[in-house]
């Protein structure tokens, strides 16, 4: 049987010139050929080469997919590619082998290895049990260089991961990965589309990316002025996720920034229903009259500032920041607000502060 074994590992590998019988005591491949509890390949997997090296039960170590890497470490790639050539010629392993064994491998193998298996039949979109393919696993752990070599190699990069609905360039997106954004515009992937409630990929950046991914989004082309299915702008999605950086750079190219959504809201209003204390200020700063803009509120049935709808939401910090922005003459309408929602605390200081304002401004 032990004859048997090396015949059949020295015949798989015989065309680059391998000897085994010369191989290093130690070496993988001969303790895969002799030592017992490691001579067998899972047969589970369709490997066929175990009826002929089975000589006792099957360990549960036993694995092919080690077998083969070990393969590699010891012969490199052109002994791995001999030994799977000879293998698939004596229909002792098959492409749907191959494809598992891609499917192991694409966690920690390195690109060369993977690269044999999809040359010798393995498909580059297979997808494991849990429907994650290997674009996917790199996109999310982001590693560049086996993003662009899956790339490369033919990885679709407009087809949705089945895992998500996403496809692979608003995954990017939503996942502030700005390098896998750059290799996907520069391997020319679709950019135009829209997904939930009308958002493309410029609204998914002001919504959860940094600044810089959109400003590549934007280079390549992708519409930064449109809006959504409620009518609202990227700037209005920037304003109400506090990200300040995004709002600067889309008004510097040109954006309406006192633009309003079906509902009437201006991006004043979205930001102080979410109390986004650095983004009003940034509003004032460039339109102070805004912060006096009302708002027909259907839930509420009538007419509301910024500074009231802070007030409905009860953002204490914000309310004071408003009075100091030259809301004063809102004072009496926040406090009525405030005593209906039984709120003594803030009354206090909100009191106390336009008091000291109003002091200030006699003084001076």
């Amino acid at each position: 049987m032990r004859a048997l074994i090396i015949l059949v590992i020295s015949t798989l590998l015989g065309c680059v010139g391998y000897n085994v019988n010369n191989l290093n005591k130690g070496s993988a491949l001969h303790s895969f050929a002799v030592i017992p509890g490691a001579r067998t390949v899972v047969h589970n997997y369709g490997i066929h080469l175990s009826k002929i090296v089975m000589s006792e039960p099957l360990a549960a170590t036993t694995n092919i997919f080690t077998v083969l890497e070990n393969v590699f470490l010891e012969f490199g790639a052109n002994g791995l590619r001999s030994f799977i050539g000879h293998a698939k010629e004596m229909n002792l392993i098959n492409d749907s082998y191959l494809q598992e064994n891609f499917v192991q491998a694409w966690d920690d193998a390195d690109n060369e290895y993977l690269s044999i298996l999809l040359s010798l039949g393995a498909n580059v979109n297979i997808a494991n049990e849990n429907n994650n393919t290997a674009l996917w696993y790199a996109l999310t752990k982001q590693l560049k260089n086996r993003f662009e070599f899956l790339i490369e190699a033919g990885a679709s990069i407009d087809t949705p991961f089945h895992i998500c609905g996403m496809r692979p360039i608003q995954k990017a997106v939503y996942s502030n990965w700005r390098d896998g954004v750059a290799l996907l515009i520069n391997y020319h992937a679709d950019m135009d589309f829209t997904v939930d409630k009308g958002m493309n990929l410029v609204d998914i950046a002001c919504t959860y990316a940094s600044v810089q991914v959109l400003q590549l989004l934007v280079e390549d082309g992708v519409d930064y002025k449109k809006t959504d299915n409620k009518g609202q702008t990227p700037y209005m999605h920037a304003a109400a996720n506090n990200n300040l950086e995004h709002m600067i750079y889309l008004a510097l190219l040109g954006v309406d920034v006192d633009a309003c959504d079906k509902e009437g809201f201006h991006a004043v209003h979205h930001a102080a229903m979410l109390g986004k204390k650095r983004v009003l200020q940034y509003i004032y700063s460039i339109s102070p009259t805004v912060l006096k803009k009302k708002l027909y509120v259907p839930n509420w049935d009538k007419y509301v500032t910024p500074l009231e709808i802070a007030a409905h939401q009860y953002y204490p910090d914000l309310l004071l920041k408003f009075l100091h922005w030259g809301c004063l003459d809102e004072y009496d309408a926040i406090l009525d607000i405030l005593k209906s929602k039984d709120k003594a605390d803030i009354i206090i200081r909100f009191t106390e502060e336009y008091k000291k304002i109003n002091q200030e401004l006699v003084a001076n």
